[in-house]
């Protein structure tokens, strides 16, 4: 876990180095409900590919799980750089959207009938996280943010593709 953190801060001293991560942005509140929304998801997916991952030992769930507390970490440093608050449960599967909660709720129930069903599961949260760092990518003007959510989706396409290839394989 600590590595975890250690390379998330790593990360985010490289992005800051390059566009000022020191200076306080002040976002919109439209910019900061997404961002508390954002953090949110990536908990979700991180709790739901830990769930998957200790009911099918699927190598794809594991090692996203751990890419998902990165971007977690991410999120909170930039809700915390944006001096926006936000609420995170410490426990699995519980949010403070109801939204999330109800969408976590459902994925869980659909992925628990197979290891195939848990697959599709995974392709639907990084499609909708890609749809939503677009959104977010739209609707901020801080370079920082910016390259974070860069960040994000890139590695939110590549956990799809990961997805996807799980799924070519049925």
């Amino acid at each position: 876990m600590k590595n975890v953190i250690k390379t998330s801060m790593v990360i985010l001293t490289v992005i800051s180095g390059f566009h000022g991560f020191g200076q306080i942005n002040d976002p919109s509140d439209k910019e900061s409900r997404h961002m508390q929304y954002m953090v949110e998801e990536e908990k979700l997916a991180k709790d739901v590919y830990t769930y998957f991952g200790d009911k099918y030992g699927s190598r794809p769930f594991m090692n996203i799980q751990e890419s998902e507390q990165r971007h977690m970490n991410m999120m909170i440093q930039m809700l915390e750089r944006n001096n926006v608050s936000y609420n995170l449960s410490e426990k699995p599967g519980v949010f403070y959207n109801a939204e999330l909660q109800e969408l976590y709720n459902n994925l869980i129930a659909q992925g628990n009938t197979s290891e195939l069903d848990a697959y599709k599961v995974g392709k639907v949260i990084e499609e909708t996280d890609i749809s939503d760092l677009e959104v977010a990518l739209k609707n901020t003007k801080d370079v920082t943010n910016i390259n974070i959510y860069k960040n994000l989706l890139r590695a939110s396409e590549s956990h799809l593709q990961a997805f996807n290839r799980q799924l070519s394989r049925y």
